[in-house]
């Protein structure tokens, strides 16, 4: 069985960091690539990315699943505006693949794509932003 991938782009479009909060990888390893330098970083600053890579190793009888929990850091006094979990199943043991993106409160998400039945090797990009009808209080 050749190796499994997963790799992960965020943009960040807040006027704050978005910070990973929460990490769980029942299934497969994170690394750094020369695509994906220093991946894993906790912390996304206003108007750059974060890459991330999960991979399950070739002639391993299992696939990926991992779980992502972010949110924005808010300056004193003020309140997050909220969470976005991203969780993503590719089990070597069926066809069925699930992969999802949601998000709380006024952080909304696009660009999200779903990993497709039988997928082994993935790619895709979710953008981060504060919703259009969001208002400052």
């Amino acid at each position: 069985m050749p190796k499994w991938t997963y790799y992960l782009t965020i943009y960040n479009q807040l006027d704050r960091p978005l910070k990973l909060s929460a990490e769980n990888i029942a299934w497969g390893k994170k690394e750094s690539s020369k695509d994906y330098p220093g991946n894993f970083p906790s912390q996304i600053d206003p108007g750059t990315s974060g890459k991330f890579y999960v991979y399950s190793p070739a002639a391993r009888s299992y696939g990926i699943e991992f779980y992502l929990t972010f949110n924005d850091i808010a300056p004193a006094g003020q309140n997050m505006y909220g969470t976005m979990q991203i969780d993503v199943d590719m089990p070597y043991w069926k066809h069925r693949n699930t992969s999802s993106c949601t998000t709380t409160g006024l952080l909304s998400q696009s660009g999200f794509q779903y990993v497709p039945d039988g997928a082994h090797d993935f790619s895709t990009s979710v953008t981060v932003s504060r919703s259009v009808n969001a208002t400052k209080k």
